[in-house]
């Protein structure tokens, strides 16, 4: 009897684990900012497709005013899995990344970790990947600018 009672206890006392936190947020902090017109563009990537400024294919995408000249944008709810993140400073406000017929960036541009630019073309999609797997990742993207 003491058996299965302590049994029971143990059970009932342990924390069900389908309750456990299975989603994180996501703390940006946007370094070389160089204005404040505009909105930032914030794109979140599960996969390759559409990466790097497509918003219809991106897993989330956010458009956010610009009230700071550091700004920390928070995105809550991300499952906890592997991302890229992009982020355009859409100075213009139209919702799109502006470029030039040779797809050279117009507007300010970064992806998460920062990786450094190429010679033709973004990073790669793997580059910028980061994991998600606690319920606060902070991070910093530096946007470029090609004056």
């Amino acid at each position: 009897m003491k058996i299965v009672f302590i049994f029971l206890f143990v059970m009932f006392a342990m924390p069900d684990s389908t309750e456990a936190t299975d989603t994180g947020t996501v703390q940006i902090q946007v370094d070389n900012l160089q204005n404040k017109k505009g909105q930032l563009g914030v794109l979140i990537f599960k996969a390759k497709s559409g990466y790097p400024d497509q918003h219809e294919e991106a897993y989330r995408s956010i458009f956010t005013p610009i009230n700071d000249q550091k700004p920390i944008i928070t995105i809550k709810d991300l499952p906890y899995g592997d991302y890229t993140i992009t982020i355009m400073h859409d100075e213009n406000n139209n919702g799109v990344f502006d470029k030039t017929i040779f797809s050279v960036p117009k507007e300010g541009y970064g992806v998460s970790n920062n990786p450094e630019p190429r010679t033709f073309g973004p990073p790669q999609f793997e580059e910028g990947m980061i994991k998600i797997l606690n319920e606060l990742t902070t991070i910093k993207i530096k946007l470029r600018y090609h004056d």
